[in-house]
């Protein structure tokens, strides 16, 4: 093949890409039109699908939160764990897998309330499956107590992590009461330790 047969080779095989790039080049503006916010999608792909659901969820968290009524004047503060409790409340039927997430940093945060936090022992301690075990070796927290606490650890693992499968509204709603009754029994540990203290 010598130069001039490569050369017509070469522009019959970028003659017709060549035409489409004038074209869309010279009429940009009028198909920019006609597609409208289409173009805007088409251009970022799944992505923008996935932003839209995204940003639509967030919207309606922030609703929610903000619908939320502050505690009255002279009444006790709410704790961190049942200010938690109350959003992921508000996001199980808007975001059941926020609302799990919310709902097991409540029972973390309530067992670590639960603990003398200020003691060596548990100071040292960073890992969760450890200060368990050293609560219920302690009798701080009965080890039925500590069982629930380790399942509900689980199932919020795994409502986190099953690939292509989230979370159900009902799922969150029943993860959250697991949760609450955790946080009974926490109160009813307390509560005994409390009434063992004033016979001792």
């Amino acid at each position: 093949m010598n130069w001039r047969q490569f050369t017509v080779a070469l522009v019959q095989a970028l003659a017709w890409p060549s035409v489409v790039a004038v074209v869309l080049l010279a009429y940009r503006r009028r198909i920019a039109q006609l597609l409208g916010d289409n173009l805007r999608r088409l251009t970022v792909g799944p992505i923008a699908a996935e932003w839209e659901r995204v940003a639509e969820e967030t919207r309606a968290t922030i609703d929610a939160v903000e619908s939320l009524p502050t505690s009255e004047e002279g009444a006790a503060a709410p704790s961190e764990a049942q200010q938690l409790l109350r959003l992921a409340r508000v996001l199980v039927r808007l975001n059941p897998s926020l609302s799990i997430v919310k709902s097991w940093q409540a029972s973390r945060v309530a067992f670590e309330d639960h603990l003398p936090m200020d003691d060596e022992e548990f100071r040292e301690v960073r890992t969760l499956r450890p200060m368990l075990k050293r609560a219920i070796a302690r009798g701080l927290i009965k080890s039925e107590a500590g069982l629930v606490f380790e399942q509900l650890q689980t199932l919020a693992f795994m409502a986190d992590r099953v690939e292509g499968q989230k979370p159900t509204a009902e799922q969150a709603e029943d993860y959250l009461r697991l949760v609450e009754a955790f946080l009974a029994l926490l109160a009813a540990d307390t509560k005994a330790g409390e009434g063992a203290n004033k016979t001792a």
